[in-house]
């Protein structure tokens, strides 16, 4: 059975729309910028520090590594080419180990450091076999990042050191400004430290009791990088009479004007993504062939050769 779906236009019109698209990257990635797109928004957190490990305790002793701290939060927005490949780094994650917890790594885009920058949360100090307290590390710090916008994360917990109680703890993970939250850890059991929570949480302490030996400081958490976008605006603002139709038999979408003729088209995805282009049509006709018909919604854009533009969302 054949259908066919008509839209006339016989009167003055006048709107547009857009759409917020957003792609998260957990892992370095590249990201194409979309036809009609020159601004993104965007969104970044640096790496978890990870977590201080613990050495081996003996009779009642108990030896605590500190928290890795969490990392810096940044939001900017870049003006950008359409069609041009963007690196995105992320920072991943940092296994901890038994000596003193490594740094979380930073977030960019390459190319955009100054306007773009998450810095990483700081490792906690391993427990060395002495008792006291070890500082836990440091989070990411906005003077060490870029961004309109910019927040530190938070440090790790203390690690404490010393005869088992209850005043003997590791220090826990610090977490990341809208991102992980803390990772805590136990008392009085001996474990590795918890991982740090993603977004950018910093790995909890590694905690050492009689007869366990020696435990890594948990891992921090990776970063990750947000880009949003607004899909380009279309807008109709016409009185030359025309009609978009699609025939869905044929898999074609017909176009037809009666006062003028057809100079350009463009076919856009909701994504903002350009999947058909006609210039030089120089006729009142034409059908869009070869497309592939998935029951979308796509957006036709008609520009007519008196430069007057008409615009439809069709399914197709």
């Amino acid at each position: 059975m054949k259908l066919k779906l008509s839209f006339l236009f016989i009167f003055v019109i006048s709107y547009s729309w857009s759409q917020t698209v957003s792609q998260t990257f957990d892992t370095s990635d590249t990201f194409v910028v979309p036809a009609g797109v020159t601004t993104l928004n965007i969104r970044a957190w640096g790496g978890g520090g990870a977590g201080g490990g613990s050495t081996a305790a003996t009779g009642i002793q108990a030896f605590n590594g500190s928290g890795g701290g969490g990392a810096a939060y940044v939001i900017n927005t870049l003006s950008v080419t359409p069609g041009a490949t963007l690196n995105v780094i992320v920072a991943g994650d940092t296994p901890g180990t038994t000596g003193n917890g490594t740094a979380g790594g930073f977030s960019t885009i390459e190319g955009y450091e100054s306007s773009i920058l998450a810095a990483g949360g700081l490792g906690g100090q391993a427990a060395d076999g002495f008792f006291g307290t070890k500082p836990g590390g440091a989070g990411g710090k906005s003077a060490d990042s870029n961004g309109s916008i910019k927040y530190d994360g938070e440090n790790g917990g203390n690690g404490r050191s010393g005869l088992l109680s209850l005043n003997i703890y590791s220090g826990s993970g610090g977490g990341s400004p809208y991102g992980g939250v803390l990772a805590y850890q136990l008392y009085l059991l001996a474990s590795d430290g918890r991982n740090g929570n993603a977004p950018g949480g910093g790995g909890a302490g590694g905690m050492s009791r009689s007869p366990s030996g020696t435990h890594i400081g948990g891992k921090g958490a990776h970063g990750r990088v947000i880009i949003s976008y607004e899909t380009p605006e279309f807008v109709a603002n016409s009185t030359s009479d025309s009609m978009i139709s699609v025939d869905s038999a044929k898999k074609v979408i017909n176009v037809e004007t009666f006062n003028q003729n057809i100079d350009k088209i463009f076919v856009y995805d909701l994504s903002g993504n350009l999947v058909y282009k006609k210039s030089g049509v120089g006729n009142s006709k034409h059908d869009i062939e070869g497309l592939k018909s998935n029951n979308q919604i796509l957006i036709v854009k008609v520009t007519l050769d008196n430069n007057l533009t008409q615009t439809k969302k069709i399914v197709y």
